[in-house]
């Protein structure tokens, strides 16, 4: 399955063949920045502050999230402290690609494209790791909202 997250004016949107998955917003100022991640009915998922060290979840949906417990750039904890490392796909990272680990095994696969002036992400997650697609997009809604080229 291959999911497209494109960004919109520093948010980004999520997509399923062109159906609306999830959407995040961004509020900022010099210190930090809140993060709220809505499902296609305009309900919060999450919501983070994140500054310049740490993820710090403010709220979450404990339907739509698996209680997610931790989050930061490189992994993702949740749901009775199951855990979703990330690693970039190039040792020096040149661009946002990267792949998501269970348990050692890769799960999905996340490849930017800049095209022009915006910029888009292409997920790809095979059919036997479903279970975590909702939580993948929210870490890359997490850690992407507001780092766009617009």
């Amino acid at each position: 399955m291959i999911i497209e997250i494109v960004g919109k004016n520093q948010s980004l949107v999520a997509y399923n063949e062109g159906e609306l998955l999830f959407y995040s917003t961004i509020e900022s100022n010099w210190f930090s920045r809140i993060i709220k991640i809505y499902n296609p009915y305009d309900v919060v998922a999450l919501e983070l502050k994140v500054d310049a060290f740490s993820y710090e979840i403010l709220h979450q949906n404990k339907f739509m999230t698996k209680l997610i417990s931790r989050i930061n750039n490189e992994y993702m904890i949740f749901d009775n402290d199951k855990r979703l490392d990330i690693k970039s796909t190039y040792f020096i990272a040149l661009n946002n690609n990267c792949n998501y680990f269970f348990e050692g095994i890769k799960t999905a696969h996340l490849k930017q494209k800049i095209m022009s002036f915006s910029t888009k992400f292409l997920l790809t997650i095979n059919d036997e790791n479903l279970e975590f697609l909702d939580q993948i997009i929210f870490h890359v809604l997490s850690i992407k909202t507001g780092f766009l080229i617009d």
